[in-house]
């Protein structure tokens, strides 16, 4: 935990970055990834925007790890939401879908998101249990598991407990310019 507020105070991020996590043609609704693709649920709602002059829409989900097709829905141009049940803790998925527009261009979106392992779900409950009286504990925890939001409140409970700890501090400072982004 000392090196995650040392590494937070220096204002290095946890997660790896968005680079190459989300193409995006199609607009997502749901869920929504833009502060981390780690996701809790092994049950998924996906919500985009329709779009103009869809014949269909075609949604494939794969393992990101070997590729594997999990499963491939072709879906009428109406609907604009699909529900995926029984994804795996700690497994990496690419979903990718598609939209045919007759004679224009097929819109494509493609997103990469992570399901909690049994382990860090727990991980995130005690942090949720324990935000008020271990603060500082719980803002880390809920920084490597990139709840943001969670871990810039528990961090701000700690610097009121611990004023004139600077680490601490410039951890709340480097979080608040995080979440700005």
């Amino acid at each position: 935990m000392s090196r995650t507020l040392a590494s937070l105070a220096q204002g290095r991020t946890a997660r790896s970055g968005q680079d190459g996590r989300s193409i995006q043609q199609i607009r997502i609704l749901q869920p929504d990834l833009s502060e981390t693709d780690l996701l809790e649920d092994t049950t998924l709602t996906l919500r985009w925007s329709p779009v103009e002059d869809a014949v269909r829409y075609r949604l494939t989900l794969r393992h990101s790890d070997t590729g594997e097709t999990l499963l491939e829905e072709e879906l009428p141009a109406t609907q604009t939401q699909f529900q995926l049940r029984s994804l795996a803790s700690g497994d990496e998925y690419e979903l990718i879908l598609s939209a045919p527009r007759g004679e224009r261009a097929t819109l494509k979106t493609e997103i990469r998101f992570r399901v909690m392992s049994e382990a860090q779900r727990a991980q995130l409950r005690w942090a949720r249990q324990n935000a008020s009286e271990a603060p500082l504990v719980a803002g880390l925890v809920f920084y490597q598991l990139e709840r943001y939001p969670e871990a810039l409140d528990a961090l701000q409970r700690a610097q009121q407990k611990y004023p004139n700890d600077e680490a601490i501090t410039r951890a709340v400072n480097n979080l608040r310019a995080r979440t700005r982004q």
